[in-house]
């Protein structure tokens, strides 16, 4: 999927900073908390098939409700999720703040964005973000009132750290 100059332009004159992030990611006990290759091979909200990115969430609760979600229209209930490898990572990235509707309107979004925009849209502004050097791209959450950190992976001048991780083996476990 290739992106417009006019997509990369208007994103590369929205406000970024280097920021650090403490933020929060689940994965099965037996995945790589710092692996892209599902988000990579399958695609996901913010990056189309192809583009490595790790999601992540800056609250362990969106992270819980974000996994629920996505577990729930696989038909699975939240039972069966479990147990789970919850991680706590540090990143200092390049970031893009999209949480303000004002900057996902400069980039031709209403919101809200997650719940009625097609991915193919949010997916051409990942692919945008990742050429126009953005390293992360600070959303909101579709599932919860939290906000996901999009960790554009490839090409990132440091590297995501793990700082922590801890097994949760039922809903009552959650930080």
């Amino acid at each position: 999927m290739s992106t417009s100059r006019p997509l990369r332009e208007r994103l590369a004159d929205l406000p970024s900073r280097r920021r650090s992030h403490d933020c929060w990611r689940a994965t099965r006990v037996d995945r790589d908390p710092l692996g892209t290759t599902g988000a990579r091979l399958n695609g996901g909200r913010w990056n189309p098939p192809g583009l490595a990115v790790l999601y992540a969430s800056l609250e362990p609760e969106t992270v819980r409700a974000e996994f629920v979600q996505n577990a729930e229209r696989r038909g699975v209930p939240e039972s069966g999720i479990y147990p789970l490898r919850l991680a706590r990572l540090r990143v200092h990235a390049k970031t893009v703040d999209l949480t303000r509707p004002d900057r996902l309107e400069a980039l031709g979004m209403d919101a809200p964005v997650l719940t009625l925009a097609a991915v193919r849209n949010t997916q051409r502004i990942g692919r945008a973000a990742a050429a126009a050097g953005i390293e992360a791209l600070l959303v909101p959450s579709a599932a919860a009132p939290g906000r996901n950190l999009v960790i554009l992976s490839e090409g990132m001048a440091t590297a995501p750290k793990l700082v922590e991780t801890l097994v949760v083996r039922s809903r009552t476990g959650w930080p």
